[in-house]
């Protein structure tokens, strides 16, 4: 057993360079990457216009929030008809790999939405989250040797405020880490507003 494991250790460099080699072009950040601010916090916003009605647009929108935020955590705290607005607590979650490791990153935001005739205007705000990281060469030597504490121990879970990644990145602290988990933060966000403007554009179905 303790040669299985000398043998696994030396090879675990090797696989991991193998991996992030493979991975490269899906985990480099995006070159140039522009994080939109507000008040000196992030904050997005997007603008688009539509043919619909204000009513469908409006119902448009509120399904979408509910079939795209399906966590219990996430919930809409403010509904207006009549005025065209829909504001609540977002929670989205997206796996992220970096070599050997695997991540589940949240992002907690503020979703505002206001909706008039022909157009709405979508913002997110107050961008918090976790960060699950698993170390696979560790989870893998638990596993092998039977030592359920090093598989655990491979486990670790942080806190992230995203307003305080941009600060640090701006910075120059952690250069890598956070551009990476801004990236990351900023593709699901660009996900999310086009997944928004697929659903307000397609065609009302009031018949069953």
């Amino acid at each position: 057993m303790k040669r299985t494991l000398l043998t696994l250790l030396a090879l675990l460099p090797l696989l991991a360079f193998s991996q992030d080699t493979d991975k490269k072009d899906k985990n480099e950040p995006t070159e140039n990457l522009t994080i939109p601010t507000k008040d000196g916090v992030i904050f997005y916003e997007q603008v688009a216009q539509c043919t619909d009605t204000q009513k469908d647009l409006y119902f448009k929108a509120r399904k979408w929030f509910v079939d795209t935020f399906n966590s219990a955590k996430s919930v809409l705290q403010m509904e207006d008809k009549e005025e065209g607005s829909l504001a609540g607590k977002a929670f989205y979650t997206y796996d992220f790999n970096n070599g050997m490791s695997t991540s589940k990153v949240t992002i907690d935001f503020t979703l505002n939405l206001d909706i008039k005739e022909g157009k709405y205007r979508v913002q997110f705000y107050d961008m918090y989250g976790s960060n699950k990281n698993v170390n696979g060469g560790l989870a893998m030597l638990g596993a092998l040797s039977g030592n359920y504490n090093a598989s655990n121990d491979a486990t670790t879970i942080r806190k992230v405020d995203y307003n305080l990644v941009l600060k640090d990145l701006t910075a120059g602290k952690r250069v890598k880490y956070n551009q990476k988990i801004l990236d990351g933060m900023n593709n699901q966000v660009k996900f999310l507003f086009a997944s928004l403007e697929t659903a307000m554009k397609k065609p009302r179905k009031d018949d069953f």
